[in-house]
């Protein structure tokens, strides 16, 4: 909205009303605070002598804080879910797994989007390799262990390698993380989660996560 406004037009006042305009039309605290913290970093670049975003929010008691949005599993979540992955592979024939799609998220951190356009083309004997991914830069992550069991169970019915669209997953994974109380990107955070109990830096599972 304010593109064209020259900097130092904005004031105190404009900046609370515009944040009590968002708030009111339904946009999240965490939306809007990501949206003047961007607004701080822009007029931190300017000639002001005094950011209006800092004056406004001192001045209001207001923070640019967005609320603690990581959650990861319990250790009684994971167990249950390891335990409804065995029963699957046990009693399903050819239908699409979803305990063994979340297992996977959770042993290799990747992101449910490249799960789901993972091509048995980008699986070899030792390496699994995510493409188009977050960052546009191809991981690649060892084929091993438990990962090796996953996709040895498996049909290669079609290119994907489970099977699922957008769609035919969401209606399989809703009702479990419902049931459950997590979402697909708890798994991830799960996973770094873990990697740090395990001892390892946030290098690394910067890496492991192929952050930027």
């Amino acid at each position: 909205d304010w593109m064209n406004t020259p900097v130092n037009a904005i004031s105190q006042s404009l900046i609370i009303d515009k944040r009590n305009q968002l708030l009111k039309e339904g946009k999240s605290s965490n939306y809007v605070s990501r949206g003047f913290r961007t607004l701080k970093a822009v007029l931190n670049t300017s000639d002001l002598p005094i950011n209006p975003v800092n004056q406004a929010m001192k001045k209001w008691g207001l923070s640019l804080q967005s609320s603690n949005r990581s959650h990861y599993l319990s250790q009684e979540t994971i167990v249950e879910i390891f335990a409804r992955y065995e029963l699957e592979n046990l009693f399903r024939d050819k239908a699409l797994g979803v305990y063994t799609f979340i297992v996977f998220l959770l042993l290799t951190g990747c992101r449910k989007s490249e799960a789901i356009d993972l091509l048995w083309s980008d699986v070899s004997e030792t390496t699994i390799r995510f493409r188009d991914t977050k960052n546009k830069k191809d991981h690649v992550v060892p084929l091993w262990g438990m990962l090796k069991d996953i996709l040895n169970t498996q049909p290669r019915i079609n290119e994907r390698v489970f099977g699922f669209t957008q769609y035919t997953l969401r209606t399989r994974f809703e009702p479990v993380g419902k049931e459950l109380g997590f979402t697909a990107h708890d798994l991830r955070r799960t996973f770094a989660e873990h990697s740090n109990f395990a001892g390892f830096d946030s290098n690394m599972i910067g890496m492991a996560l192929n952050h930027t």
